[in-house]
């Protein structure tokens, strides 16, 4: 019986790794979980372009915003763990379950950590409509007169709304906070002048700042940012020690073959070592966080328990 059950499992051994080989022959889903524009959409597009051409099948991005990420995160911890339905998320994945009953979800224990990705500054931006050039004269304008601003995230619970949260705590700037299905369409927004404020990665709202089309008032960061260097930081602006960052990473539903998780995480680590992808990353203030799968596993576990003090100290109560 043993030799029978030794025999067994080298043959499921071997016929897995024989599949894992030939990974993939068919187009991979690639789901984000945000509308189009935000920083977890651009690291998706920018490195799944590289994935298509070094296997030789799609990686094929797959929008699915609402419920603050929530939505897309759930199609793939529903999905066959087969290799060809992947997500790409940020803080978001471990946040949600903290403080959403309908999240249904465990960050890790429905989940194969793939890859970290990189890691990205939050931004408080502003419409040019508003009357302050950077954090310290928003907070000095009268409290009746920001009372009525709107502040726009990427959704109720995620780095951004927690950023502004933080922020509201440490300043007493209590704003009118609007959640959105993702960064994209929160900057939509505050460039139509829908709403006056938003906090966001600042990697999509680089190249608005740039172009003069919304102003940048701080930057959650150690130092001003290298494209940026006119925008001061929190901590410049008399908030101490005040940093905050989203990160984004791949994970696969939970029992996806171990080769499958370790040639993706190959190949995405070479991805990010590409020239090009640097260039981009960089422009975009993006720091790249490559390591092993296990890396990932421990740094969400590390996290969650982090956000899990974040979570108390803001008040937030479960949904």
């Amino acid at each position: 019986m043993t030799r029978q059950l030794l025999l067994a499992c080298s043959l499921l051994a071997a016929a897995t790794a024989s599949w894992a080989a030939d990974y993939p022959v068919r187009p991979v889903r690639v789901v984000v979980p945000y509308s189009p524009g935000g920083g977890t959409d651009f690291t998706a597009r920018t490195v799944s372009q590289k994935l298509t051409v070094a296997l030789g099948q799609q990686f094929v991005v797959d929008n699915r915003p609402g419920a603050a990420g929530i939505i897309g995160t759930q199609i793939v911890a529903g999905a066959q763990p087969d290799g060809y339905t992947i997500v790409w998320n940020d803080n978001a994945h471990l946040v949600n379950p903290l403080v959403f009953k309908d999240a249904k979800y465990d960050a890790l224990g429905n989940f194969e950590p793939v890859a970290q990705i990189a890691a990205a500054p939050q931004m408080l931006a502003a419409a040019l409509a508003v009357p302050a050039n950077n954090l310290g004269e928003l907070l000095a304008l009268p409290r009746s007169q920001t009372a009525k601003y709107a502040i726009g995230s990427s959704g109720l619970a995620s780095v951004p709304h927690f950023t502004y949260e933080r922020l509201r705590l440490a300043t007493g700037l209590t704003l009118v906070h609007v959640p959105y299905k993702g960064s994209g369409a929160s900057l939509a927004d505050l460039l139509a002048g829908q709403i006056q404020l938003a906090m966001n990665s600042a990697a999509p709202a680089i190249p608005l700042v740039q172009g003069n089309r919304i102003k940048g008032l701080g930057v959650a960061a150690t130092g001003r940012l290298r494209q940026l260097p006119e925008v001061p930081t929190f901590n410049e602006s008399g908030l101490r020690d005040f940093t905050a960052a989203a990160w984004y990473g791949v994970l696969a539903p939970k029992g996806t073959p171990r080769a499958v998780v370790e040639l993706l995480n190959r190949e995405i680590r070479k991805a990010l070592a590409l020239p090009d992808v640097i260039e981009r990353f960089n422009s975009q203030a993006l720091e790249m966080t490559p390591g092993s799968p296990a890396d990932f596993g421990r740094e969400i576990a590390a996290e969650t328990e982090r956000w899990k003090v974040v979570i108390k100290q803001t008040g937030f109560k479960l949904e």
